[in-house]
C-alpha cells in the first residue's frame, strides 16, 4: 500500500494554454476552500440567518523555484507565458492534475542573496467549466447552429450530382418524388405551405438547368411542414421517424403512417431505417445515376434530422417520460441513419468520380444535432411533470379522485378535475365515476 511519501512529487509541472511545459520545485502552500453564504440579519432578533449557496472555486497558492545555470532565462520565459489568455494545466505535487487560471504572480529576483534561484509566488483559481454555466437557451442555440451547419453540408453535397445525361436527371427526379411523397403522407389535410414548396420543387426539377442548391433548400423547408402542423413533440418525432422509414424502405407503407401515436409505439418502425435504406439502395453499380440516388436520399435524411431537432427545441414535452422517449427516439433515428449511409458508401468501389461517400462535415452536424437535442431535453427534464400511473382498486368518483390525487381545494378543484379528464381522455360515464381496474395517469 502506498504512503504519502510515495504519492508526493518532487516537482510541480505547469503547461501553458499554448502547450509550453515548465517544471519547478515547490514549497508547501495553502489551499483555500470557501463557502458562498447568504447572510440575513433580522431586526430584533439575535444572530444571523445563513443560507448555504454552495462553494466558490478552490484557490491554490504555489511558491515555485526555478534553479540551475539558466534559471533566470527560464523564469523570464515563464513570465512571458503567464501573460497568455486561458487556463493552465497544473500537476500539483500533492493534489494532482487541475485546470487553473492565474490570479497573480510575483517574481522575486535577488542575485545577491539567491543568485542560483528565482522564486515565484503565485495564486491560482480553479475556474468553473463552461458546461456548468450553459443555459437551456444556449443549448437550444447550439442545436439550431448544428441544424444550420447540416443545411449547408447537405446542400454542398447535393451540388455534386451528375446532370449530364437524361438518365442522371431521371434518377434525381425519381428520388426527389419518392421523398416528397413520403412527406406528403404526413400532411393530413390540404396545406398551402406544403403545396407552395412542392410547386417550387417541381419548378426546379423542370428547369432547363438543375439548381441543386435551390433543390436542397426546398427539400429541407418541405420537411418542416409536418412539424408545424403537429403540436406535440412526441408526435412530431414519431412523424419524422415514419418519414425516414418510408424514405428508406421498399413498398408502400403509407397505411402505417396516418396516425401520430405515442413515440414508444413507433420504435419498431424506427428500427427499420438502416436495413430498409440499405435494401432500397441495394445493387448500386458505381454509376452516376446510383450516386445521384444516394445523394438525394441523403439530403432527405438531413432534412428529417433538422426538422426533428427543431421540433425538440421548439416544443416542450408534456412529461418526463415523454422527454425520455423523445431522447431514445432521436438516438435511434440518428444512429440508424448514420449506420445505414456508412454501409451504403462501402458498396461503391469504382471510379472516384462516381463513388458516393458521406461528407465528414454532414455526419458531424448530424452528431451535433443529436448531442444538443439530448442535452436540451435533459436540462429541462426536471422542470417537467412527473408521470405516475395508478390502477383503481375500487370504483371512484372522478371529482373525488382529482381532489385526492392533486391535493385540490375549493379554489382549484374544478381546474384539476378538468385536467384529470382531458389528460386521461375520459368521456361519457367516466366523467362522473371510474370503475375498479381503470388505469389513470397522474401528473405531479
Amino acid at each position: 500500500m502506498s504512503t504519502w511519501q510515495d504519492r508526493v512529487q518532487d516537482l510541480c509541472t505547469l503547461t501553458s494554454p499554448s502547450g509550453s511545459p515548465y517544471s519547478a520545485y515547490w514549497r508547501g502552500d495553502p489551499l483555500e476552500v470557501e463557502k458562498r453564504l447568504g447572510k440575513f440579519d433580522y431586526p430584533g432578533a439575535d444572530g444571523t440567518r445563513v443560507q448555504d449557496l454552495a462553494t466558490v472555486s478552490d484557490v491554490y497558492g504555489l511558491t515555485l523555484f526555478f534553479e540551475g545555470a539558466d534559471h533566470d532565462k527560464t523564469a523570464r520565459e515563464f513570465r512571458t507565458k503567464l501573460k497568455e489568455r486561458g487556463v493552465w494545466t497544473v500537476i500539483h505535487p500533492v493534489e494532482g492534475s487541475h485546470k487553473l487560471q492565474l490570479i497573480k504572480a510575483t517574481f522575486r529576483i535577488d542575485p545577491t542573496e539567491s543568485g542560483n534561484v528565482t522564486q515565484v509566488d503565485s495564486n491560482w483559481i480553479e475556474p468553473l467549466e463552461d458546461s456548468q454555466t450553459t443555459t437551456v437557451g444556449d443549448v437550444a442555440g447550439k442545436a439550431s447552429a448544428a441544424a444550420e451547419a447540416a443545411k449547408d453540408a447537405a446542400a454542398s453535397s447535393l451540388a455534386t450530382v451528375a446532370t449530364s445525361t437524361p438518365s442522371e436527371l431521371s434518377a434525381i427526379v425519381s428520388s426527389v418524388k419518392s421523398g416528397v411523397q413520403a412527406i406528403r403522407n404526413q400532411v393530413q389535410a390540404v396545406n398551402a405551405q406544403y403545396d407552395a414548396i412542392k410547386d417550387q420543387i417541381d419548378a426546379t426539377l423542370a428547369a432547363v438547368i438543375l439548381d441543386p442548391l435551390s433543390l436542397a433548400g426546398d427539400i429541407i423547408a418541405l420537411a418542416q411542414v409536418p412539424g408545424l402542423i403537429i403540436s406535440d413533440v412526441t408526435s412530431k418525432l414519431a412523424t419524422y421517424e415514419n418519414i425516414a422509414s418510408q424514405l428508406t424502405t421498399h413498398g408502400d407503407i403509407s397505411s402505417q403512417l396516418t396516425t401520430h401515436g405515442d413515440i414508444s409505439s413507433q420504435l419498431t418502425t424506427c428500427s427499420k431505417i438502416a436495413a430498409g435504406l440499405i435494401d432500397n439502395l441495394d445493387g448500386l453499380d458505381d454509376s452516376p445515376e446510383s450516386k445521384n440516388e444516394a445523394l438525394v436520399t441523403q439530403t432527405f435524411a438531413s432534412a428529417i434530422l433538422i426538422a426533428a431537432t427543431n421540433a425538440i427545441t421548439s416544443t416542450e414535452p408534456a412529461t418526463r417520460d415523454s422527454a425520455l422517449s423523445t431522447i431514445s427516439s432521436m438516438i435511434s433515428m440518428a444512429t440508424d441513419l448514420i449506420g445505414a449511409f456508412d454501409s451504403v458508401q462501402s458498396g461503391f468501389s469504382g471510379s472516384v468520380d462516381t463513388q458516393y461517400f458521406v461528407p465528414v462535415a454532414l455526419v458531424e452536424s448530424w452528431l451535433d444535432m443529436l448531442a444538443y437535442s439530448q442535452r436540451y431535453l435533459l436540462d429541462i427534464i426536471f422542470d417537467l411533470k412527473a408521470e405516475t400511473s395508478i390502477t383503481l382498486d375500487r370504483p371512484r368518483a372522478t371529482f373525488e379522485l382529482a381532489i385526492t390525487e392533486y391535493g385540490a381545494n375549493a379554489g382549484n378543484a374544478d381546474d384539476y378535475y378538468t385536467f384529470l379528464c382531458t389528460s386521461n381522455h375520459l368521456h361519457g360515464a367516466e366523467l362522473l365515476r371510474l370503475p375498479a381496474g381503470k388505469e389513470i395517469v397522474i401528473y405531479g
